[in-house]
């Protein structure tokens, strides 16, 4: 929220050296972050009767940890948004290398978008929902 509110501290969020968001420390943060976002998430789905589990707010089962991985991966995603400042200019999180998820339901993995996300053409037939 303050990076949306504050332009000084969103400019020095933006320029954080790499070495920052790949410490321990800030990964142990995220982790803890995702596994407390998914645990909320738990209950609205157990509210809800929703049909796919997450476990508990308390312990996540395989599905709830799967859940924080992908969590974890988009929240990465809106910071690192490539190693050169040539990507940095046109990647956006929609662009990031999707090898590392998983479905929760079907275990496939998804393909890479074929273009930049920013140059898809919703009235592409390649894009278009049938």
């Amino acid at each position: 929220l303050r990076k949306d509110i504050d332009w000084e501290y969103k400019e020095a969020m933006l320029n954080l050296s790499d070495g920052f968001w790949n410490h321990q420390s800030y990964r142990d943060f995220l982790h803890e972050f995702a596994t407390f976002q998914v645990g909320r998430l738990t209950i609205a789905m157990e509210d809800a009767n929703y049909p796919l589990s997450f476990g508990t707010r308390h312990e996540l089962n395989k599905t709830g940890e799967l859940m924080c991985h992908h969590t974890i991966l988009d929240m990465e995603a809106r910071f690192n948004t490539g190693e050169n400042e040539k990507e940095r200019v046109w990647r956006t999180f929609r662009d990031r290398d999707p090898s590392q998820y998983t479905s929760l339901i079907t275990g496939e993995k998804p393909v890479p978008l074929k273009k930049k996300w920013i140059d898809i053409d919703p009235n592409d037939e390649l894009y278009m929902l049938v």
